[in-house]
């Protein structure tokens, strides 16, 4: 494993890996929508150095890959653009809450296409501690699969491994970009604010509400959650903000990577995701991360998303 992680591996003539570049660009495009939004922003500094901190990260990346190029720098840098995420995702929310909020609407169209709220009945009529763990299992491994599905293409198909980085970074990016300009939070945060009357369909505009309050509706497991309850209940309290909530990029993103797998024929790959893609469905919409309305077009836009980015990274960076 050793001997194979340390074999030699030409890094190639290019500077950027396509990967890279979908971050640079999106770095780009945010840098501009900054100077836009110019004083609405609330610490612009700190994204700047936020982005200064990610530039600092690839170059770091680049130049261990270049000075030793071998299989192991080479996943080294291929996995520090998806490290990034963490550090670019919460400045959605520092762009989407200088516009008023616009949870009334999509709690709206739950409920006229479904008549009820689907993101507190499911909890209220599906609940036990086995189905809890599972739900919270599938949507935990998150993070999990975006890597794995990465290090396959790495170790399974390198031919194919830029293609599949690209696709899945892009594809983040992209659904960012939506959740910079639709201020949506969700329902663990709508349903928390105050004035909202669900059961008799009230809906009333919160306005920059949000701008100043993340108190967070409690888990359906907030008493009796095993470990993998404990892992959502962690990471929502670590990081979670009244953000990204449409389209679910949790669905949209899985979606892609399935996308991926059968693409490239990867069956073992496909077989592996599928049942934790089930999963993260139905946690997106039971832990109240999601209006229904959100999990229905995260999955029917991610097909669109993957074969947009697919076809750019074809007409871009393809025998080139």
């Amino acid at each position: 494993m050793i001997r194979y992680l340390l074999t030699k591996e030409e890094p190639g003539k290019k500077h950027l890996l396509p990967m890279e570049w979908a971050v640079f660009i999106y770095i780009g495009f945010t840098l501009i929508v900054m100077a836009m939004l110019g004083s609405r922003l609330t610490d612009p500094l700190q994204m700047i150095r936020t982005r200064a901190i990610c530039i600092v990260a690839l170059a770091v990346a680049i130049t261990l890959s270049k000075r030793w190029p071998n299989r192991l720098t080479t996943l080294i840098r291929l996995c520090t653009p998806l490290a990034l995420l963490s550090q670019l995702y919460p400045d959605t929310y520092e762009f989407s809450r200088t516009f008023d909020n616009m949870d009334h609407i999509f709690a709206s169209i739950d409920q006229s296409l479904f008549g009820c709220q689907p993101s507190l009945l499911f909890s209220e009529r599906v609940h036990s501690w086995l189905f809890n763990e599972a739900v919270c299992m599938g949507y935990s491994a998150y993070f999990v699969l975006i890597a794995v599905t990465l290090i396959w293409f790495w170790a399974r198909r390198p031919d194919e491994v830029q293609r599949a980085g690209f696709v899945i970074m892009a594809s983040f990016f992209l659904y960012y970009i939506i959740f910079l300009f639709v201020p949506v939070g969700g329902p663990q945060y709508y349903y928390q604010a105050e004035g909202v009357d669900a059961a008799n369909a009230i809906f009333p505009e919160m306005g920059r509400y949000f701008d100043t309050h993340t108190e967070l509706l409690p888990m359906p497991f907030q008493e009796d959650g095993g470990p993998f309850c404990q892992m959502v209940q962690m990471a929502h309290d670590a990081g979670e903000r009244p953000t990204a909530a449409f389209p679910s990029s949790h669905i949209g993103i899985t979606n892609i990577l399935l996308l991926l797998a059968l693409r490239y024929r990867q069956r073992r790959l496909a077989l592996l995701l599928t049942p934790f893609f089930i999963l993260l469905c139905l946690a997106t919409v039971y832990i109240h991360a999601h209006y229904l309305i959100d999990a229905i077009c995260g999955f029917f836009s991610s097909i669109l998303v993957f074969f947009l980015i697919d076809y750019a990274y074809t007409r871009l960076f393809a025998n080139k």
